[in-house]
């Protein structure tokens, strides 16, 4: 090399030196005796030192503290190997990421800045640790003291006021690092005083001033000395403000706009944290005013019992769930935990309960507004006198706002990730217009960076991309100029969100021009294309870019959106201050060597014929091109050792799309790039290595171009294999149900948003529901349900094959999307479907004749959202199932008022159960007969009980009375109790109904005993909710004990069909009911699904057949060996048996032919009020005995 020259002039030529100045990374090349030959402007800027001062001088000498880099560049020279690692150098407070590589002459180092981000990352923990100490401080003292102590690392002065509402003034309880002669005067402020710390307190906005601004504005007010700026900060919770927050800065504009975000979390954590405190001091302080506040605060507070069940109204929880106390009493509240998460809350609450120590957990909650809120979930146990849990008290807090900051953060770090990848401008420039208007909700934006390289923040500008923006509106704004006294201008300077039509018409101030149109202010294009909000992105003062954003079209972003932008401004300014020098570096015929040796991606040069020019190592390892053994390549970056990659149209390379076929030479990128001029992006492609390895690869190929002349192509690639197969599962999965292939909910809601958008494309929606699936899970275990809903997958593809879309609800409900010209085509599917489900399927070994019910709806010409197709489709499912098993419905507005009614009657049965009218009196003993007769009276219009008796043919006398519940509704008239026992079934109040109608006849029954001095048998219907509630034996028992009634009174009656959902559960629970001297009966048998093998092995005490058995039974011989066949069945097992439904003296005749004892029906008396019932006690009949008519309602 001859002379030593450490002026670095030999080393690098003034191409390189080009671009080694215009990298945001630091560089310095150092010889072998740890002199400096090359030292660019970011290492001097960040030393303070200029490159004259440090090129020729030994490392060591200048920065003694360097000994550690210099034994990892020890390392390197020795090894001939590069290395990369992190390292921090204290006397500049920076922490680095250095790259060392090995040169002929020493080595080259790469300084990467990752200080923001260790200070980012160090900003999330200390919130996450201040969240947790808040959490644990249940007095207000805590508190106070761990915000302090959380501020006072990064400020100079704290002060925290609280408002006292008693006086209406704010007190200070803390103040650490003020003159006490400044807090001396405002200890006790009046809220209205004109001081900062009242002003936010009224406001409930965030102030920011500095000394001056502060001075002026309040020129009586007494500044701590060294204080240069002031923040004061509303403490705000659950929709009032607490007291306020003032933060004293010794450094002037110490608040940016990150700052501000981080400080507003700050507070709106320590607000929920005080008032929390404030909750539980005045609890503990007075148990009473406990209860006022759990019925008045906003703050979610509640108590449950020592099982976590919700024995009182949570006005509170009200509030926030918009959950009534009929919803959340019990364990009702576990509804308005997110689906996803209820399991795992019940699981924690059965450990919690066993443990009976203090926890908190985090569920998502629903809220009032509709949405689900992140919270957490305070529990505390409350011990009685003994030290036994004896319930639980707890805050839930409110934690979306964090979990949103949290959001905000890992969305910018993956955007800032994916930015510091691009390695051209274009591509930074378009993600993050994107990422700005997806966070906006409009596709209508636009960025544009200023022809000043200094980024003045005003002046001219250029368009740098734009999303969809009018032809005609871009052309006039592919160059504009924005004057600094301009609103524009104005805007810029601030650096926050502005919104152009929020501005006054200013005529003695210049404004934005627009060439073309000398003297034409940007408003004239503000009446065509509407608001315009100016986003401007500043980087140390300086302007890196502007995005303008129109919502034309879409809905105007909200105040949340809008601090989304506002915190996200200071974080993307840096990112496209790289890309514009990215840009600077693109307009180069070729990218230096070390840039392309840094680079994990593979990097080919093409030339215009397409041979490979120029390779960087990572080219070679992911190709496997030109290694040795030790899976080294021979070749450098460029020269001959590229000869051992194929031209641009080399069928050599044999290139595949993912799927495995072969592409075509034209396809190629590189050749298209060549042979097209076009530029080619994220193309995923298979490449097989020589080893035989095949590998996915996303590659970019764009145009090298110098004064407008072709000169080849770049072609960057890198190994993408496991992400694109992990994208293609997620994708699948995401779309397709994973028992039966078929596609899932997700489709089904897409595809009837679909329908909603194009209603000229007429479709038929068919919801399909399996009957007695759930018998089968039970009965078989659910490997073999599994395998059915398989198998009945298969059906319905086979049967739709062609014609519609076969989707997967969940569980056993299927649905189908089909095409149709006409209306009749969805009936004609839907019979077809029955039939062939009905066919027989082979699953396990078993065969199966499968029953479905099936809704149709069909889509409306006009459209309809996709709401309403489901709740049309759903209706239809509804109707067809109350028809029966194997039936079809289509929608029509009738059903909707049949599900209107259905409401309504829900609405009014509750309001009538509420309204406790139900029940009479106790009535006292010894009563007489008079006052029996009459007790029916006790009852006031609307929900009564009738009783019909049951009659024994052998002493010609009633032995029983069946208690039928009757509703006469004020609005509703009669309602038929088939109809309202069915709504109070499906919305659960059949457990109040049922209960009320118990208590009601057993304190009748009692009533009778004593008038008529004999026993009196009370038969009740019991229903299968009832029956399978698990304090059902509880419930009547309790009722048995408020009425005073014997159980030996009481016979229960149930039906087939409750028997068959769990027949030994039924058997434990009918038999618990019969040790207690209770009597059980059989009610409409014949009607249901079980056999007569069941009449042996039910703990039951009388048989009633149904009527249908009884109706013309003289004229049906069938149906006479039918009934005796039972009748005898009965009496061998000591079974009483009744027949249900005789109206007819025929048929009574039959019946005591047929040697039955007990019957039941209009013949003898239709089911009548308390007061009616006379003289039925000793029943006498005769052959010319007629049918009573039947009153209004008793059906």
């Amino acid at each position: 090399m001859g002379q030593r020259d450490h002026s670095g002039k030999k080393l690098l030529n003034q191409r390189d030196r080009h671009i080694l100045e215009a990298m945001t990374d630091g560089y310095v090349a150092l010889d072998r005796e740890w002199r400096f030959t090359y030292v660019n402007r970011v290492i001097a800027k960040a030393t303070g030192k200029t490159p004259a001062q440090l090129v020729g001088r030994r490392l060591p000498d200048e920065f003694p503290e360097a000994w550690a880099l210099i034994e990892r560049h020890t390392t390197v020279i020795h090894s001939g190997q590069s290395v990369a690692f992190d390292a921090e150098y204290p006397p500049l407070g920076v922490h680095f990421h250095v790259k060392t590589f090995p040169t002929p002459e020493g080595v080259e180092v790469f300084f990467q800045d990752i200080t923001s981000f260790r200070h980012a990352r160090r900003n999330a923990s200390r919130l996450l640790n201040l969240t947790e100490s808040l959490n644990a401080a249940t007095h207000l003292d805590q508190v106070l003291k761990t915000v302090l102590q959380h501020l006072q690392e990064e400020t100079y002065g704290v002060l925290v006021a609280l408002h006292d509402p008693e006086e209406d003034v704010l007190k200070v309880r803390y103040a650490v690092n003020f003159d006490p002669s400044v807090v001396q005067p405002y200890l006790r402020i009046a809220s209205d005083a004109a001081v900062p710390l009242a002003e936010a307190f009224r406001t409930g906005r965030l102030m920011v001033m500095s000394r001056a601004e502060c001075e002026a504005r309040y020129p009586a007010l007494a500044i701590d000395p060294q204080t240069q700026e002031i923040v004061v900060l509303p403490l705000r919770s659950s929709g009032r403000v607490l007291g306020s927050l003032a933060l004293s800065m010794k450094q002037p504009w110490a608040v940016d706009l990150l700052t501000r975000s981080k400080l507003t979390v700050v507070a709106a954590q320590c607000a929920s944290a005080i008032e929390r405190a404030q909750l539980f001091e005045e609890a503990r302080r007075n148990e009473g005013l406990y209860r006022t506040l759990l019925e008045t605060t906003h703050a979610v507070i509640w108590e449950v019992d020592a099982e976590f069940r919700v024995t009182r109204p949570l006005r509170t929880w009200e509030y926030f769930t918009g959950q009534p106390f009929e919803q959340h009493r019990d364990f009702g509240y576990m509804a308005a935990v997110h689906p996803a998460d209820q399991q795992a809350a019940s699981d924690e609450l059965q450990a919690q309960t066993a443990l009976g120590h203090s926890f908190k957990m985090r569920v998502r909650l629903h809220h009032h507004s509709g949405q689900f809120r992140a919270t957490e979930v305070q529990c505390v146990p409350v011990q009685d006198e003994s030290g036994q849990v004896c319930g639980w008290v707890g805050a839930i807090r409110d934690v979306s706002e964090q979990e949103r900051q949290l959001r905000w953060e890992g969305g910018a770090r993956q955007l800032l990730a994916q930015l510091g990848q691009a390695t051209e401008a274009l591509s930074v420039y378009r993600d993050a217009l994107q990422a700005v208007a997806d966070i906006a909700g409009t596709p209508h934006a636009l960025m544009a960076g200023p022809l000043d390289s200094a980024g003045a923040l005003s002046g001219t500008f250029r368009v740098l991309h734009a999303g969809q923006i009018p032809a005609r509106i871009l052309s006039h704004l592919r160059q504009f100029q924005a004057a600094p006294e301009s609103s524009v201008g104005r805007a810029i300077t601030l650096g926050l969100p502005f919104w152009l039509h929020d501005e006054l018409p200013d005529p003695t101030l210049p404004d934005a021009v627009l060439p073309g149109v000398p003297g034409t202010p940007h408003r004239s294009l503000l009446s065509e294309v509407g608001p315009v909000l100016l986003v401007p992105l500043n980087h140390e003062h300086q302007l890196t870019a502007l995005i303008a954003l129109n919502f034309t079209g879409h809905p105007e972003p909200g105040q949340d959106v809008l601090e989304h932008l506002r915190w996200l401004q200071p974080q993307l300014a840096p990112a496209l201050q790289r890309a514009h020098l990215l840009r600077t570096l693109e307009r180069s015929e070729r990218q230096a060597q070390t840039t392309l040796r840094a680079l994990d991606e593979g990097v080919l040069l093409f030339d215009a014929a397409g041979n490979v020019v120029a390779a960087n190592p990572a080219a070679y390892q992911l190709t496997g091109l030109g290694l040795d053994v030790q899976g080294d390549h021979s070749g450098g970056v460029g020269g001959s050792g590229t000869a051992v990659f194929p031209s641009a149209f080399d069928t050599a390379w044999g290139l595949r799309d993912p799927a495995g076929q072969l592409l075509p030479v034209s396809a190629y990128p590189a050749a298209h790039v060549i042979t097209t001029g076009e530029t080619v992006r994220d193309a995923v492609i298979e490449f097989v290595r020589p080893d035989g390895r095949a590998i996915l690869v996303s590659i970019n190929a764009v145009p090298l171009a110098e004064d407008g002349v072709f000169r080849g192509a770049v072609v960057s690639f890198a190994d993408v294999t496991e992400a694109y197969r992990m994208r293609q599962q997620l994708e699948r999965q995401a779309r397709e149900d994973e028992l039966t292939g078929l596609p899932n909910r997700r489709v089904f809601n897409w595809s009837l948003e679909q329908l909603a958008r194009e209603p000229q494309a007429k479709t038929a929606v068919l919801l399909l529901d399996i009957d007695q699936f759930k018998t089968v899970n039970d009965t078989f275990g659910h490997h073999v349900g599994d395998s059915l809903l398989q198998a009945v997958a298969r059906r319905l593809t086979e049967v739709c094959e062609g014609r519609g879309t076969v989707i997967r609800l969940a569980g056993d409900e299927f649905g189908v999307l089909l095409p149709i010209v006409r209306e009749e085509e969805a009936g004609q599917m839907a019979t077809l479907l029955l039939e062939r489900l009905a066919e027989t399927l082979d699953v396990a070994d078993m065969e199966f004749h499968v029953s479905v019910c099936v809704g149709i709806c069909i889509s409306p010409d006009e459209g309809a959202a996709a709401s309403e197709l489901y709740r049309q489709v759903d209706l239809a499912l509804h109707e067809a199932k109350r028809i029966g098993a194997g039936n079809w419905c289509l929608f029509t507005p009738d059903l909707s008022a049949i599900q209107e009614r259905r409401v309504r009657l829900e609405r009014r049965l509750r309001a009538a159960l509420q309204a406790q009218n139900f029940l009479p009196q106790a009535l006292p003993a010894p009563v007489s007969h008079q006052r029996a007769l009459h007790a029916q009276e006790l009852l006031p219009q609307g929900l009564s009980v009738h009783y019909q008796p049951i009659v024994s043919l052998l002493g010609r006398q009633a032995v029983a009375f069946e208690a039928l519940a009757r509703w006469h509704d004020p609005e509703l008239g009669w309602v038929s109790p088939l109809e309202f026992i069915r709504v109070a079934e499906e919305s659960g109040l059949i457990h109040e109904l049922g209960a009320l109608v118990l208590h009601c006849a057993l304190r009748q029954g009692k009533a009778w005993a004593q008038a008529w001095n004999k026993p009196v048998s009370i038969s009740v219907n019991v229903s299968s909710t009832q029956l399978m509630s698990c304090d059902f034996l509880e419930q009547v028992l309790g009722a048995l004990e408020a009425t005073g009634a014997a159980a030996s009174s009481l016979i229960l009656e149930i039906t087939e069909a409750v028997v068959i959902q769990d027949m030994e559960l039924v058997n434990n629970r009918l038999q618990a009911l019969r040790d207690l001297g209770m009597r059980v009966a059989l009610d409409d048998f014949g009607t249901g699904f079980s056999s007569l093998a069941v009449l042996g092995t039910l703990p039951i005490d009388v048989l009633k057949v149904d009527r249908l058995f009884v109706k013309g039974v003289a004229q049906h011989t069938r149906r006479q060996a039918l009934l005796a066949a039972v009748i005898l069945l009965g009496h061998r097992l000591g079974i009483m048996v009744v027949a249900e439904g005789v109206e007819e003296i025929s048929e009574l005749e039959v019946l005591q032919i047929l040697g039955c004892t007990h019957v039941q029906g209009y013949l003898f008396a239709r089911p009548l009020p308390a007061a009616e019932i006379k003289g039925v006690a000793h029943l006498a009949f005769a052959e010319q005995a007629v049918l009573q008519p039947a009153r209004q309602g008793d059906n």
